[in-house]
This record gives structure tokens, sequence and C-alpha cells, in this order.
């Protein structure tokens, strides 16, 4: 194992939000309306939901927040509390997306783990990618050897910014002995022991 990392999940990518409200059974309008409990407001981005109000996606250099009145609770019953539940579904179509790109292969383990894999490791080494309820995920390494985990950054980059990444022992256990092995041979250079 090499490292660790907890992900909170960013919109980024609206295709991928696109898909991800599809299979919640919503979808995301251009250009349109969306109401609040101050009234409505045109907005770029809008979902239509169920209930007295709506939800706007508003670009924030590049990331999309979420903007929506959740009093009363209509919007919570959809999307989540804090679209927990919409940051989880977009974060899997993510994760897919992303891997491949990467030619990474996804298996789902379980509703909310995955087992993403590069199939060109012959060492056999995975990450397991669990989506938590409030959204975010963590990503936790099997079988990995030394620095071969940092293929996988850019697979956690793309779902959301790393909350926490711990790099342990055996990331740098190369690095240590590369060391080891440079100054053994300089010792042997300057007839040393």
């Amino acid at each position: 194992m090499s490292h660790f990392s907890s992900i909170s999940t960013e919109i980024k990518d609206l295709e991928a939000c696109k898909k991800a409200l599809e299979n919640m059974g919503l979808a995301l309008e251009k250009k349109g309306e969306c109401r609040y409990y101050f009234g409505t407001e045109v907005m770029e981005n809008v979902v239509k939901l169920p209930g007295r109000y709506d939800m706007a996606l508003e670009n924030m250099d590049g990331t999309y927040n979420i903007h929506a009145d959740f009093y009363g609770g209509d919007v919570e019953k959809t999307i989540g509390y804090r679209g927990c539940i919409l940051l989880k579904s977009y974060g899997i179509e993510m994760l897919k997306k992303t891997a491949k790109k990467m030619h990474f292969s996804v298996i789902q383990e379980k509703p909310n783990v995955f087992k993403v894999r590069d199939p060109k490791d012959s060492n056999g080494g995975y990450m397991i990618v669990t989506f938590n309820e409030d959204g975010s995920l963590q990503f936790t390494p099997k079988g990995i050897k030394v620095k071969n985990c940092t293929k996988f950054l850019a697979l956690e980059d793309s779902i959301g910014k790393a909350d926490k990444r711990e790099f342990l022992p055996e990331y740098y256990a190369a690095e240590r002995e590369n060391i080891r092995t440079t100054n053994s041979k300089e010792r042997i250079k300057l007839g040393g022991y």
C-alpha cells in the first residue's frame, strides 16, 4: 500500500453531472427559471425538481456549486442534504468517465464500493473507491507497490479536492533503497567500508 486519500466531491464536468441527474430521473436545462422561497430567478443551469423549489448549478471558477432553497425539505428529498445524493451520483459518473479515459477497469463491488485497476499493472494492485453517504469518497490501495499509486492521483483529482492524502512508508521505500545503494557505492569509491 502506498497512499490513502479522502476526497470532497466537486462538480466540474457538466456532462457527467447531466448523466448523474438522468440516473436520478432529473434533467439539466441550459437556461431557465429556478423556483426559490423568495420567488423565481433565471439561472444558467437549472434542474426542475418535484415539490415547491428547484436547483441551479452556479459556475464558480470552473466548479459548479449547488444553488437551492432547502427550506421545507422538498429539495432535500430529491438531491439529499446539501446535495449529497447528487454529489455521490456525480462522483460515480466521474469515476467511470475518467477511469475509461485512463484505460483503467472499474468494477462495482457493492452499491457504494468500486474496484479500479490499471490492466497494465502486472503486480495486480488496485484501488478501492468507497462513496460515503455525504457525497465524499475514499481511495484505499490494495497491493499497490511503492509509487505505482501516483497514476491514481489524476483520477482522484478529477472527482474533487483532496481533504486528506496520506503517503505511507511504502511509498518512499524505493527512494530509501536508492539512497542506501548510492551511499554504499560512494563508500566503495572512497575506500570506505
